[in-house]
């Protein structure tokens, strides 16, 4: 549970209490911060965007309640894990970065494993969602929908999906993909 400034933990969600009293976990005191999105991992980790000065981290809470910043630098619009536990962000200079997650190692949780800004071309991303074979879709600004076919960690090919296949707008604010693998994609229209 979260609002701008703070971070908190309902320990006992079944329990009125817990959310009458809930455990402040991370504050933030700049006036120029606020939390942004959230993701949870398979180790029962939290990952939060998190700006402080014009400048971008991610935040992980463990299950400890051990906290890390890994600084990205750009406006972070999504944050996912994959089921191969890698965290994937995508953030507003057009990184698309993908971390390990080790929550064994008490100082380094996220380990960037690669950034492919340098293999696509700039398609200003907002949004992503992993479908059930790993392709990574990516909604834009202004390019509609990119579908990146991943094998393992290399990028095997790209395709983009606008208006002239059917899209109703080019700007995808948000896309999920839902237990059948149907991808669902909102636009500004």
């Amino acid at each position: 549970l979260n609002d701008e400034k703070q971070l908190f933990l309902i320990k006992q969600k079944d329990k009125t209490y817990s959310y009458k009293h809930p455990e402040l976990i991370y504050s933030l005191n700049n006036s120029n911060s606020t939390f942004g999105k959230a993701t949870t991992d398979p180790f029962g980790s939290f990952h939060f965007s998190l700006r402080i000065d014009s400048v971008n981290y991610i935040l992980t809470v463990t299950k400890q309640m051990k906290t890390f910043l890994y600084n990205v630098g750009p406006f972070i619009d999504k944050l996912a894990c994959d089921k191969n536990q890698k965290l994937w962000v995508i953030a507003r200079n057009n990184d698309l970065l993908v971390f390990s997650l080790h929550p064994e190692n008490s100082k380094n949780y996220l380990t960037l494993l690669h950034n492919y800004k340098t293999e696509l071309h700039p398609i200003n991303p907002r949004t992503f969602a992993i479908d059930k074979y790993q392709n990574i879709w990516v909604g834009t600004r202004s390019s509609g929908v990119y579908i990146l076919k991943m094998d393992n960690l290399e990028l095997i090919s790209f395709k983009q999906l606008s208006v002239k296949d059917g899209l109703i707008d080019n700007f995808i604010y948000s896309i999920a993909c839902d237990k059948n693998n149907n991808i669902w994609a909102g636009s500004q229209n």
